[in-house]
């Protein structure tokens, strides 16, 4: 075989096999077909099932730990491959049955039992229920970039409890405290890692944080056998914490002997804890060098007096958070209750150790906070010269779909603007429940959405899915094959049987049909993409009757736009329902992914008569001016709703209202039905701006385009850049509405290209 990817040398006689990345993904599979499995069928497996399942686990978690490590020709997975019943063919004879579909029920575990998983010690299983090995409880797993792990360091989050992850191989630190200062708006940590602290020789430097050392306050070290990034506390006062989740019930951080939580401007730190009470000792803030104790009641902390631990801190929340008793295992933790500054637990004392970065984690390092992100992004909402504020909008880093993230459809990222009319009822509503919505969807369907995915990259894809797969793959797999069902493979002149390593996952591209300004017809075909607009246009309509029952309830909910992208791995989605826009700028040059939905566009004038209504002043009725939109109750419940039947049969006859005749009264003339565009997303791809129509109003899309391309040029920040962008709509160009962006940078540093 010729142009073949890199290879790694197998020494048959030794009996063991170093690990091509290929077995990672079988095992990952095996994981993914083991947490959709049906709960009746977890039932049903015998006893003698499990503990044979959890004997043939000890291979899997030794090949999980290193990446470099050898398996043997007994472990599950080769043995899975060999239970497949399969003719001794030559090895041209097994290529021509790869690459012909003919052996998929073998590729794809033909429905028997699918390969041992590494029972719940994978990335995948951490996530579910918190556990890690051994090896990684001591550190012993290698370590890529340009750092590396203590031996004795526990990765505390893989104990503690964190969810299922995904590859990251950037992360984008932005600011959470203000800073006076000249900082960085946002640091990009690529997998050789950063160190965090005041000189410029760091890679994330915070001069004007006086409680930061100089060089190495704390470090971010990228582990490339899980290809995750983790924080470590370098061992200085005022050292690296993490945000605790809000809520009170939850069951994360316990206090132990020697902990040290923060916050506001006051730290505490665990003097003693048993089953009765737990002695706290103020170590910074007004009450610092006191101490009180808390008892079986537990107790709240906050800048009010009727906290139990009143603490007068300007940066206290009045009710900040409480320390909680836990009777199942007389454990005393502490919980956040929705604080504004947040509480944090200071990776010291029995929290000393490694801390594995999820999207949407907050981080203090000395007095400076940062949040963890897939992408830099700027928000700006301004009231401009209106009454109200009417808009809203939503970003969010990670849904944190665990289905999603193991099926290899991770991370998913969603954002969203709503410009509301009539007031913000409904605006506000999609804020706070179309992406939670959305998510619970894409939860539900993800066995489905990753069999899709599958499908239409031709790995596991089903049947049929083989037209698709490239001549690397079917080299690799034959090749895999041959060597474990007893075939020699492709050998080497030293007489060793070759693995490839499976090719790399192509770079994203795009294929869409317009490229110039207005053309939107972008769309990414296949069975994912398929699948992924049916549950949007489903979720987005139920949605709208949620709001609609509102409505019916008594509610004034009026009615708002929604421009929404979701980003699943590469593919993005984009939603239009009304006149907000979405725009993406590729290689310098603007294309939109929406058109505006107002009632004098050619399809949606005929959509409007259609159901017996009129547009009249550019207005739906003479009175909305979108032809698409959430709420407004009163516009999807059909004309013959409103009239009576004198009237209706005038309508019926052409004689009101220019009314027509073929009209059907009973549909809605108002739909929140969204117009959905996809793509993948492509290296020469730059960002992405969702904005309402007061910007649109006074910019064109190239001129939104340019603007920001120009002012990430002169200053590298997002936020900034949307703040003047709304700046001048509101008070060069005089703009009348509410003006609300979303700036997402997918290419950093893409103007010094």
């Amino acid at each position: 075989m010729s142009g073949r990817n890199q290879r790694v040398v197998v020494q048959r006689r030794t009996g063991q096999r170093p690990v091509p990345d290929f077995l990672r993904r079988s095992i990952q599979e095996a994981e993914l077909r083991d947490a959709m499995s049906s709960s009746d069928e977890a039932k049903g497996s015998t006893s003698s099932a499990a503990g044979e399942k959890d004997g043939n686990a000890a291979g899997a978690v030794a090949y999980e730990e290193d990446k470099n490590a050898t398996l043997r020709m007994n472990h599950p997975i080769f043995n899975f491959f060999r239970r497949r019943s399969m003719d001794k063919l030559s090895f041209e004879e097994l290529k021509k049955k790869v690459e012909g579909g003919e052996l998929d029920d073998i590729i794809e575990g033909g429905g028997a039992a699918a390969p041992p998983a590494a029972s719940g010690k994978s990335d995948a299983a951490a996530g579910a229920n918190g556990d890690a090995t051994e090896d990684e409880r001591n550190g012993e797993a290698g370590v890529g970039g340009s750092q590396s792990f203590e031996t004795d360091v526990e990765v505390i989050n893989e104990v503690v409890g964190g969810t299922t992850q995904f590859p990251l191989e950037e992360i984008v630190l932005k600011f959470t405290t203000l800073s006076e200062g000249n900082e960085a708006p946002a640091f990009l940590v690529g997998m050789g890692g950063a160190s965090i602290g005041r000189d410029p020789t760091n890679e994330v430097s915070v001069p004007t944080d006086a409680t930061l050392e100089p060089e190495r306050h704390a470090v971010i070290e990228y582990r490339a056998d899980r290809q995750a990034f983790y924080l470590r506390d370098m061992g200085h006062d005022h050292g690296a914490a993490i945000r605790i989740e809000a809520g009170s019930g939850l069951r994360q951080w316990r206090l132990q002997e020697n902990a040290v939580f923060s916050a506001g401007n006051s730290s505490f730190k665990v003097v003693t804890c048993d089953a009765s009470s737990v002695l706290l000792e103020v170590g910074s803030g007004p009450l610092k060098g006191e101490r009180r104790r808390v008892g079986e009641k537990g107790a709240t902390l906050g800048r009010h007096n009727n906290n139990e631990f009143s603490i007068p801190d300007k940066e206290l929340s009045r009710r900040h958070c409480c320390i909680e008793f836990e009777p199942k295992d007389d454990s005393f933790y502490i919980c956040d209750v929705g604080s504004t500054n947040g509480t944090y637990m200071h990776l010291v004392g029995p929290y000393r150790g490694l801390w594995r970065l999820s999207l949407s984690d907050h981080i203090l390092v000395g007095r400076t906070g940062f949040s963890v992100n897939r992408y830099d992004f700027g928000v700006s909402e301004e009231m401009g010269r209106r009454q109200s504020m009417e808009d809203a909008h939503v970003l969010i880093q990670d849904l944190d779909l665990r289905r999603l993230n193991a099926g290899m459809l991770g991370p998913v990222f969603f954002a969203g603007v709503f410009d509301g009319h009539g007031g913000d009822a409904t605006s506000a509503y999609l804020s706070a429940h179309l992406h939670a919505n959305l998510a619970r969807a894409l939860e539900e369907e993800a066995s489905t959405l990753v069999k899709a995915f599958k499908k239409d990259t031709g790995f596991y894809g089903g049947a049929g899915a083989h037209r698709g797969r490239s001549q690397s793959f079917i080299a690799d797999m034959t090749d895999f094959l041959a060597s474990v069902m007893g075939g020699s493979g492709e050998g080497s002149d030293e007489g060793y049987s070759q693995l490839p390593l499976p090719p790399p996952v192509p770079r994203p591209h795009a294929t869409p049909s317009g490229t110039d300004e207005g053309n939107c017809n972008f769309r990414l075909g296949g069975d994912l993409d398929r699948r992924v607009s049916h549950l949007m246009r489903r979720v987005y309509e139920e949605t709208d009757g949620d709001i609609s029952r509102k409505e019916d309830e008594g509610k004034n909910m009026a009615g708002s736009t929604a421009t929404t992208i979701l980003i699943l791995r590469d593919r993005i989605w984009l939603a239009n329902v009304g006149d907000s826009r979405t725009l993406l700028c590729r290689g310098g040059r603007v294309h939109a992914f929406t058109l505006d939905h107002k009632p004098d566009r050619a399809d949606e004038t005929a959509r409007i008569k259609a159901a017996g209504g009129f547009v009249i002043h550019h207005r739906v009725l003479g009175e909305l001016a979108v032809s698409r939109a959430f709420g407004d109750a009163e516009y999807k419940k059909g004309i013959q709703q409103y009239v009576g039947q004198d009237d209706l049969n005038s309508l019926r006859q052409g004689g009101l209202m220019g009314g027509d005749a073929e009209a059907d009264y009973s549909r809605p003339i108002l739909t929140a039905e969204p117009e959905i565009q996809s793509l993948k997303l492509a290296p020469e791809d730059e960002f992405i701006v969702l904005a309402c129509d007061g910007l649109f109003d006074v910019f064109t899309n190239e001129e939104v385009v340019q603007a920001v391309r120009a002012e990430m040029a002169q200053h590298q920040d997002a936020q900034q850049c949307v703040e003047s962008l709304s700046r001048r709509a509101i008070h060069e160009r005089n703009c009348r509405d509410n003006v609300t962006i979303v700036l997402i940078i997918l290419k950093p540093k893409f103007w010094e290209a």
